[in-house]
């Protein structure tokens, strides 16, 4: 192992909370993003044998975990390379590979226009998704929900119909 993750106190309380709906409101550059990111990663980890016992394998039956933020540009400038930075961050301290083996690249990522996904080893794949509109808040059986820039949403609507699937 080696140095151990630092955080703010505020982000700290973030990542570590168990309930059900938790946020993050603060300042421009306190990081919400980054430590958002860290919890996605952490939540998916925390699923590590959700599949037994419950009817099937994880590679044939996969839990799925909904990323979103307002518009495809900040996913794909912020949040999804946030996502990616702490996998492999997390992969390098624990020694322990997170990411499935699918893909092009053999490194769980798969992305087509407006479809982004990547796989992990236990069976957890985190779609990503902008939220710009009340009908991008897609229905799905998702496993959790995680919405960076929440505050920043086009409208309230997008959030009360993400929260209601």
């Amino acid at each position: 192992m080696t140095d151990a993750i630092r955080l703010f106190p505020g982000q700290a309380e973030f990542v570590s909370s168990l309930e059900s709906t938790v946020g993050m409101f603060t300042g421009a550059g306190y990081g919400k993003s980054f430590t958002l990111a860290l919890k996605v990663v952490q939540n998916a980890i925390r699923q590590n044998g959700w599949h037994v016992g419950h009817g099937g394998a994880a590679e044939s039956r996969r839990l799925q975990i909904i990323v979103g933020a307002p518009e495809q540009k900040h996913l794909e400038r912020v949040t999804i390379p946030y996502v990616k930075q702490w996998i492999t961050d997390i992969e390098q301290r624990s020694g322990q590979r997170l990411r499935a083996q699918t893909g092009q690249g053999k490194d769980g990522w798969f992305a087509a226009k407006g479809s982004q996904r990547q796989e992990l080893l236990n069976g957890v794949d985190l779609l990503f998704f902008p939220l710009h509109s009340t009908e991008s808040a897609v229905a799905t059986n998702a496993a959790g929900l995680a919405i960076d820039e929440v505050t920043m949403l086009p409208s309230k609507d997008i959030w009360l119909r993400a929260r209601q699937r």
